[in-house]
């Protein structure tokens, strides 16, 4: 048997806590402004894939002729960097790099830029 010096005294239960206001919730405008730079930053990606396939698309389904529009991935840049600051970091970089290929694309399209 064991000795009863060896044995631990019970647990005290812990202290209550102090009083005052119960901890802050998360505020719903906070979730709801984090939708609208999830949302901004699925358009930026969204503007991005049309600017890149508008000029291809055109180009195979209308006998070469063309069509673009020229401030498609200036808006898509302008959704990119209101997702980034926003919350909605991943989506809108993706955005960004999607509007830059699709203003390179446009700019080929528009004979600014000549590939040999």
């Amino acid at each position: 048997m064991s000795d009863p010096s060896d044995r631990t005294p019970p647990r005290q239960p812990p202290p209550p806590p102090p009083p005052g206001p119960p901890p802050a919730l998360p505020v719903a405008a906070d979730d709801a402004e984090s939708a609208i730079g999830v949302y901004r930053g699925v358009q930026s990606i969204g503007i991005g894939l049309l600017g890149i396939a508008l000029p291809v698309v055109t180009g195979l389904f209308f006998s070469g002729k063309v069509y673009f529009f020229v401030l498609l991935p200036i808006f898509g840049l302008i959704r990119a960097f209101n997702a980034i600051t926003r919350g909605s970091v991943i989506a809108g970089w993706i955005g960004v790099a999607l509007n830059l290929i699709a203003g390179l694309v446009s700019l080929i399209a528009a004979g600014v830029i000549n590939l040999p």
